[in-house]
């Protein structure tokens, strides 16, 4: 099916592909890069069992494309094989490209970003495509920490380095450009004064339809590229610089995504404590029905 290369057969089967006993397929990501091209990462989960009822061996298959409404213009097949006992194996079975819709491709990346896109690098394992772990957010996770691609926004702001924050805003990453949106209109507030490129690229940029991943504390989600957006524009710019805490400062301000961080946080600690205090009652009344048991 791959290699007939027609992403309309392609699509609609993995949507409707059911999950067998030992295979469970999935979209694990799939976005819109430029116009009607797109990224796309498919996941194949197989259990594999030799000699007997218990799956031995477990196949996880990542199939990575870049295509167009009509055509796949590139795929790579990556498969991992993990062994109940064992280090895990890693291999990649087939890279195909289209040279002919890959230039078409390239066109019109470059007509939007007057840069070329770096699939090219995908041999070298070093581009901006199928990448599913970089998240958006700040002051994720448990500990409160700014995720890896914050910080280094936060070291090229500090170096000066607007040229690098360019390039995160021309990137095939959409997470990238999110966090180039806010060091823009962070610099911005700052006195920086945008080129003509950066001016151009910020509404067009602005304007993508996208899913990306992001963190709001400890919950990590799927979250819509416009929202984000919105949260950033309506975010007091001064508030957007990266590593900004206010954990020494009363009252902190607040932006709309902390806002919305400590309503979740206070709901479930509502929630947590209610929780305990039934079990404490309900505690009670059985030792006291035994107690009076004893009587």
């Amino acid at each position: 099916m791959l290699r007939a290369r027609d992403f309309r057969i392609l699509k609609p089967y993995i949507d409707s592909a059911c999950n067998a006993r030992d295979t469970s397929t999935s979209w694990e990501l799939l976005r819109t890069v430029v116009s009607e091209y797109k990224e796309v990462v498919i996941g194949i989960h197989k259990a594999s069992s030799r000699g007997g009822s218990s799956p031995n061996e477990y196949f996880l298959y990542s199939i990575n494309l870049v295509a167009s409404n009509e055509k796949i213009i590139f795929y790579e097949i990556k498969r991992k094989k993990i062994k109940v006992r064992g280090n895990p194996d890693f291999e990649t079975e087939e890279v195909i490209k289209d040279e002919n819709n890959y230039n078409k491709f390239k066109t019109s990346f470059r007509d939007v970003y007057h840069t070329d896109p770096d699939i090219n690098d995908l041999f070298l394992g070093c581009t901006d495509f199928f990448l599913k772990s970089i998240v958006y957010g700040d002051h994720c996770g448990i500990a409160g920490t700014d995720p890896t691609y914050l910080q280094k926004l936060s070291a090229m702001i500090e170096a000066k380095k607007f040229s690098e924050i360019r390039k995160w805003l021309k990137s095939a990453n959409a997470e990238k450009q999110l966090y180039a949106l806010r060091a823009y209109r962070y610099l911005t507030s700052q006195g920086y004064e945008l080129t003509d490129e950066e001016n151009r690229l910020l509404p067009i940029v602005q304007r993508k339809q996208v899913m990306v991943n992001g963190c709001r504390g400890c919950s990590y989600m799927a979250e819509d590229f416009q929202s984000i957006v919105a949260e950033i524009n309506a975010t007091p710019a001064a508030e957007l610089k990266p590593g900004k805490t206010y954990m020494f400062s009363y009252p902190a301000p607040m932006s709309p995504r902390n806002k919305t961080l400590a309503i979740i946080g206070m709901s479930l600690l509502f929630v947590v404590s209610i929780y305990h205090f039934i079990k404490y009652i309900l505690e009670r009344r059985k030792n006291a029905r035994g107690n009076q048991g004893f009587v």
